[in-house]
């Protein structure tokens, strides 16, 4: 990847902003501006590694900082080394040991600054020193700046999310074959984990989900009742969601499949579903289509074929997916408020649910590109696989 050419991209979007300095926490923006891999939470539901945790339930002292000032060559303050294993960083490195020692390196580099972007990782943190060291300057929220450009992929990130989409599939054939009377949510998502620790990946990028889903166990409120432990039955659906993370980027996916012969509108609900999936993918025109008219083409498809109020019972506020990349969710999500056009470079994840309360819930996830001239599922299982 080509650290310069993002640097510049960021300067020019800073000097737009009308920002002199800049300061991103551990996080996806760090990780794209630096290369830099650390381990750092991505479902938002756990703390990450090495830090620790405010009231906001966010990191509150990163081991190393991104700063960046619009008229000079950016620095990592903090040892990056300790998440590097190594490897020689991409910037000048002002090494720091404790809060004083950041505070002071914040205070040279920043000299003479006055208005500053921080991003939203560990940013009480980040505006604490700086307003220490600074006193009443100018701080505004600047996770956008990098967001934005990590919006559109290069060919490099296209080739690590592509190649993670295929893990990904091969997983999802391993696991097909653990699925039999008696097994666990609990063991089938362990065996997530463990298929693709197996596979080279470096985690998952957020807990793992084998959902059950029997009338036996399901109520008119929530699908997802089904005892952990308890092993599977007969006539039960199972809705996986799942991805890894590797090499700095995520994947994201999903399929559905039945326990047994499935009734036919059990299984008349997935292929419509998938369908739909596929009629939207067939359907992208790159600057044309936009992201609020994603939800509107699946549930028009679904409403060709009688499953238009099994969609909206489940997503009833049109919400159908995001971005994904260095981060699992990246902006903008997918929902009928959005009307950015979709672009070539773009990776989204389109993940569609259908519910008939107290009967079944299926869900499909795919991680989408947009090409030049359309689009294409980089996830590839099989879509007609459904009865086990």
């Amino acid at each position: 990847m080509d650290h310069q050419q993002r640097i510049k991209r960021l300067r020019r979007r800073m000097d737009s902003s009308g920002l002199d300095g800049l300061v991103y926490g551990i996080g996806a923006n760090f990780t794209y501006f630096t290369g830099i891999t650390p381990h750092w939470d991505r479902s938002g539901k756990a703390q990450a590694e090495g830090f620790g945790i405010s009231a906001h339930n966010e990191p509150t002292r990163p081991a190393c900082l991104f700063a960046m000032r619009v008229d000079r060559e950016p620095i990592i303050i903090g040892n990056p080394y300790l998440l590097t294993q190594g490897e020689e960083p991409p910037f000048e490195c002002e090494f720091t040991s404790g809060v004083a020692e950041v505070k002071d390196a914040l205070e040279s580099y920043f000299q003479g600054v006055r208005r500053f972007g921080t991003g939203h990782r560990a940013s009480v943190y980040i505006r604490e020193l700086l307003g220490d060291a600074f006193g009443d300057g100018v701080y505004t929220n600047a996770e956008e700046l990098g967001q934005f450009m990590r919006l559109i992929k290069d060919a490099d990130e296209v080739r690590r999310l592509t190649d993670l989409a295929g893990i990904t599939d091969a997983a999802m054939e391993k696991v097909v074959q653990k699925i039999r009377p008696g097994v666990s949510q609990l063991e089938l998502q362990e065996e997530i984990r463990s298929v693709g620790l197996k596979m080279g990946v470096d985690g998952t990028s957020f807990p793992p989900t084998a959902g059950f889903v029997n009338p036996k166990y399901s109520n008119e409120i929530e699908p997802f009742n089904y005892p952990k432990d308890e092993g599977l039955i007969e006539g039960t659906s199972i809705a996986f969601d799942f991805g890894y993370l590797r090499d700095g980027y995520c994947s994201d996916f999903g399929r559905s499949f039945y326990k047994g012969n499935a009734p036919e509108d059990y299984s008349g609900a997935y292929l419509a579903l998938q369908a739909a999936q596929c009629q939207l993918i067939e359907s992208i025109e790159p600057g044309q289509t936009r992201i609020c008219d994603i939800f509107g083409i699946i549930e028009a498809a679904l409403d060709e074929r009688g499953y238009g109020d099994r969609i909206r019972a489940r997503l009833s506020d049109g919400l159908v997916g995001h971005q994904i990349g260095i981060d699992l969710h990246e902006p903008p999500w997918i929902n009928p408020s959005c009307d950015i056009a979709l672009q070539p470079g773009m990776v989204m994840c389109v993940e569609p649910k259908v519910w008939l309360p107290g009967e079944y819930y299926y869900r499909v996830e795919d991680m989408i590109l947009i090409t030049e001239d359309g689009a294409t599922s980089l996830t590839k299982f099989d879509r007609n696989l459904f009865e086990l």
